[in-house]
């Protein structure tokens, strides 16, 4: 049996394989979080020190930065980069370093809107789920939602312009929790799939007495 992480990669599998393949997408168990914030709407992003990372953060930038409502966005919204990109040496004329978090629910106990401006790079992107699962709004280019499409459609937005756009449309702080109320009801369906997915495919293996055990 082979485990695929994304429907696409799943169906490569099964050109070049006649074993089985299962495609079981990564979750994570919710953790919704809450706290009372002041001021503009805080966007923001938290992420390592790559390559993929700080090239995306600079593009993210420099849109911002050119934007013909560039200070209508300045003036609504807080633009808060967290995690070791800000490690980088690059120079932001709209996004503000942070620095890191001590524990990552501090990041999401922060901000309002969790975007992940990605341009590119490979596989799920464990960021994305891990804002969906602490119950905020998540705005994101397609490849830093691949395997989600069927979350929410803001989950795949097609490249920054969009995202900057969709990010717009946002009227309010009350408005930014009221949608991230209901994407995380929607990550809950796709979270609850997931498990059964794993229930099933370790009764097929045989672990299920074991895992029953366990529990």
């Amino acid at each position: 049996m082979i485990i695929a992480i994304q429907d696409a990669e799943g169906q490569m599998f099964r050109q070049q394989t006649s074993a089985e393949v299962v495609t079981i997408e990564y979750s994570t168990p919710p953790a919704l979080v809450s706290k009372a914030l002041s001021g503009p709407i805080k966007v923001g992003y938290l992420g390592s020190l790559n390559p993929w990372n700080t090239k995306s953060l600079q593009i993210f930038d420099s849109l911002l930065a050119s934007h013909p409502r560039k200070d209508e966005l300045s003036a609504r919204f807080s633009f808060l980069v967290f995690g070791g990109v800000c490690l980088a040496n690059d120079e932001y004329k709209v996004l503000q370093r942070m620095g890191p978090v001590d524990k990552v629910e501090h990041f999401y106990e922060d901000v309002d809107i969790v975007v992940n401006p990605m341009v590119g790079g490979t596989g799920l992107k464990i960021k994305t789920v891990e804002a969906l699962a602490f119950g905020r709004l998540v705005l994101s280019t397609a490849s830093g939602g691949t395997g989600l499409e069927d979350i929410h459609p803001d989950i795949c937005l097609d490249g920054l312009g969009a995202l900057i756009s969709r990010l717009e449309a946002v009227a309010s702080r009350e408005a930014a929790l009221e949608q991230g109320s209901e994407m995380f009801q929607r990550y809950m369906i796709f979270h609850n799939r997931t498990e059964q997915r794993i229930d099933t495919m370790l009764d097929k293996l045989g672990f299920g007495i074991v895992k029953n055990q366990v529990a």
